[in-house]
């Protein structure tokens, strides 16, 4: 992340084929993030669980003995995790699969930017910073959450 003091940009690198094994691997990698991964995409993206959330049908065998009150709040932030990593490739990574092998095609979001370096592509997003900050744009969460999820 990177900011000029009015605006905060956000840069993820992809590789320049995006294919469906590169989809297929990365959503793999979602399956296996653990609690601290999941602290941190909710701290740093900003997340909150919405009401109508019901983590007990994400509930995995491994969460099966973290069941109690004080741990339900990790466990659901855990659930929660994973779909929005889902949601973020999906949004993001999915239509890059289809674009890079039609050109002329464009379904990518309009608030993320496409940018071609050295046969490297880059996904740039961004907002101006505000008094009241929140994350500019879903977009934004997005590249976080791909970000944190690449570090892994």
């Amino acid at each position: 992340m990177s900011y000029d003091g009015a605006h905060d940009y956000l840069i993820f690198k992809v590789p320049e084929k995006v294919s469906f094994e590169y989809i297929k691997k990365t959503k793999d990698r979602v399956r296996f993030i653990d609690y601290d991964v999941a602290e941190s995409l909710f701290r740093f993206a900003r997340l909150k669980i919405p009401e109508s959330f019901d983590p007990s049908k994400h509930v995995e065998e491994e969460d099966l003995f973290n069941l109690s009150s004080d741990d339900l709040d990790r466990v659901s932030k855990k659930a929660f995790a994973k779909i929005f990593l889902n949601e973020a490739i999906d949004e993001v990574l999915s239509p890059l699969m289809v674009s890079s092998y039609n050109q002329s095609t464009n379904l990518t979001r309009a608030d993320l930017s496409y940018i071609s370096i050295e046969g490297s592509i880059f996904i740039v997003t961004g907002g101006e910073r505000k008094y009241t900050y929140s994350s500019p744009t879903s977009s934004y969460d997005y590249l976080i959450a791909l970000n944190i999820l690449n570090s892994m």
